[in-house]
């Protein structure tokens, strides 16, 4: 269906405001408000794994700051074990619920597909002018 030529055109009437949260959308999700408005038709779901990275980028940053917190201890030969590991047992515990989340994903949405802030039903109800 990508390669097939594209030769029928189909016009859609809606209001400014409609128009404005669709196209919201579709930027969200990185694509052509036409692209988004036909993955939305054919298949309900839309790529979109922002959501997922910015949450291994965060665990990232969290990790490089439990490395400098330990340097700090081992350099000034701080007792603070307890602390260090009750961050090392909520480290593992984000990590688990991002694994889990991502098994989920991939076992209901079968080739990795990730709803994310395009997909669907996530979005918080649009406030009314």
């Amino acid at each position: 269906m990508a390669n097939e030529k594209k030769e029928t055109d189909f016009h859609l009437r809606l209001t400014p405001k409609e128009k404005v949260r669709l196209q919201r959308r579709a930027n969200e999700a990185k694509m052509p408000l036409s692209r988004y408005l036909l993955e939305m038709g054919l298949t309900g779901k839309i790529v979109n794994y922002d959501y997922l990275l910015k949450c291994f980028l965060q665990m990232r940053r969290i990790g490089n700051n439990i490395n400098q917190a330990v340097r700090i201890m081992n350099t000034f030969h701080s007792d603070c074990e307890g602390e260090f590991e009750y961050v090392l047992r909520e480290m593992n515990r984000l990590q688990d619920v991002l694994d889990r989340y991502i098994e989920r994903e991939l076992k209901e949405n079968k080739h990795g597909v990730f709803e994310g802030a395009a997909g669907g039903d996530k979005h918080p109800p649009e406030q009314s002018d």
